[in-house]
């Protein structure tokens, strides 16, 4: 590999976009559809009313569209290895908008909302850990507490405070329907993203042979991995916030970015479904 980081990379990008000019095309296809929802959502009389779930719902996906965005950015570049920890954050986010609106709205709603009074009261709680509790006033020791016990009270159906929800990503996961992708994707995702054994693995070149010997810059493997990753959670979260928003004259275009997405990824995909590995 050239030692001259500038070349590796415009050599690989042009590796890249040779290799895999449709894929590309379709990728940046279906993130032009994505912004063109999002605006129309920006624009609804929906998210400017007083139904707090439409105003959640587009925050969420604004920050799913521009996850996808930055995997794409990244892709292009040769970094797939890092393009698929932002794939774990589209994940989440999907995660996030699929419960948010699969049953109790309006209460899940309120509860987002009030979960994000509890930042400036956990972030006293990670302070007094830093500096010791002597270095608190004791009102700025019982923040956290107080805070806590509030919200509780007024959402008693949650049993974990470390989420907006109440529950854990494997739990909302798996009341969305999605939970043989967090078995199978968004664990090995985790792993690439709080740098597991998996993931370091990934990332390293000749570890089968034991040589260890680590992968700098850019680099084509896994690229296609992470881009099916990517167009398939994109699409389930613009399939979302459609029917979310009753974007009703859209779906026929969402249909034909479906159908198109499978033809052109299918034949790299395992029989067996799901996003599975990608054939090198």
């Amino acid at each position: 590999m050239s030692t001259n980081h500038v070349e590796t990379a415009i050599r690989v990008k042009e590796e890249l976009q040779r290799a895999l000019k449709t894929e590309f095309e379709f990728v940046n296809n279906l993130l032009n559809f994505s912004l063109s929802v999002l605006r129309r959502c920006e624009s609804s009389e929906l998210a400017k009313g007083t139904n707090y779930s439409f105003h959640i719902s587009f925050v969420m996906y604004t920050r799913a569209y521009n996850s996808a965005l930055a995997t794409c950015e990244l892709l292009q570049g040769g970094f797939s290895y890092h393009a698929i920890m932002i794939c774990r954050s589209l994940f989440e986010d999907l995660i996030n908008l699929k419960y948010l609106n699969n049953d109790d709205v309006e209460k899940r709603a309120d509860r987002y909302r009030a979960f994000r009074g509890l930042k400036e009261a956990r972030a006293i709680k990670h302070y007094r850990k830093l500096v010791g509790e002597e270095a608190l006033p004791k009102e700025m020791k019982d923040a956290f507490d107080l805070a806590r016990d509030r919200f509780k009270n007024n959402f008693p159906d949650g049993d974990w405070i470390g989420d907006w929800s109440g529950i854990t990503l494997e739990k909302k996961a798996e009341a969305v329907g999605m939970f043989k992708d967090y078995v199978i994707v968004s664990s090995k995702l985790s792993s690439y993203l709080h740098g597991g054994p998996e993931g370091v693995d990934a990332g390293m070149k000749g570890v089968s042979e034991g040589k260890q010997e680590h992968w700098i810059g850019p680099r084509t493997k896994g690229t296609l991995e992470a881009m099916i990753t990517t167009t398939g959670y994109l699409l389930l979260a613009i399939d979302e916030i459609v029917g979310k928003f009753k974007l009703d004259d859209m779906r026929e275009k969402l249909s034909e970015l479906n159908k198109t997405c499978v033809e052109n990824f299918s034949k790299y995909v395992k029989s067996s479904g799901g996003l599975g590995e990608v054939f090198e």
